[in-house]
């Protein structure tokens, strides 16, 4: 059995092999699908006919699952959604790591519908954002789908306050919608959290909110 991460629900092996040598991709519905495969390997766009790599719709799958048949001239995706064929290819990403591989047949989904990772951007130690890209490359990687940043204080550009922020400790709004974009195209959820009363120290300790 290949060590696939996160463990997926059903793995069969059959005999033979799909040897990986050109990639003739067929995938009408997501083009994320080409753009991550072309980071590994060299991928070609075909149609169905000439494809031996071929995203299929099959609507009877839940939103977030896939199916993957590897057989000895070529492999089969099923999903229902973009979201399905995205995680079935970072799932062949692991196994095109391998020239050959195994023929079989790979089943998954989520136990969770919203799998997520807050993180704590305060307290003076606000990351760039290609350290968030980043996050957001290995959360892809782990099938997350929603990603919090946790804002006090003054680690947030809030435009009506810009006297109170400091140099490289905030994040801008165009970082904001920029990040955003990022985690759009990676099909994961980037959700606001602004702490309300629980921890307004910074905020409170200035004259103009003492009151």
């Amino acid at each position: 059995m290949y060590n696939i991460y996160p463990k997926v629900k059903e793995q069969l092996h059959n005999d033979g092999y799909f040897t990986l040598k050109e990639v003739n991709l067929f995938c009408e519905k997501n083009k994320n699908v080409f753009i991550d495969l072309q980071k590994i390997l060299k991928v070609n766009e075909v149609s169905l006919e000439k494809a031996n790599l071929k995203y299929l719709e099959n609507n009877k799958l839940d939103d977030q699952e896939y199916e993957i048949k590897i057989n000895p001239e070529s492999i089969e995706v099923y999903a229902k959604t973009e979201v399905g064929m995205y995680y079935a290819t970072k799932t062949l990403i692991q196994l095109f790591k391998d020239e050959s591989i195994r023929c079989g047949y790979i089943k998954d989904k989520p136990d969770l519908r919203v799998r997520g990772f807050m993180h704590d951007i305060s307290r003076n130690k606000v990351p760039k954002l290609e350290t968030l890209k980043y996050i957001v490359d290995i959360m892809s990687d782990l099938k997350m789908n929603h990603f919090e940043l946790y804002v006090e204080g003054f680690s947030f550009e809030y435009k009506s306050f810009e006297q109170y922020l400091e140099k490289e400790s905030y994040i801008s709004v165009e970082e904001y919608k920029e990040l955003e974009k990022y985690c759009f195209d990676h099909y994961i959820d980037l959700v606001p959290n602004q702490n309300g009363l629980g921890h307004m120290e910074q905020w409170l300790s200035k004259d103009e909110f003492k009151e």
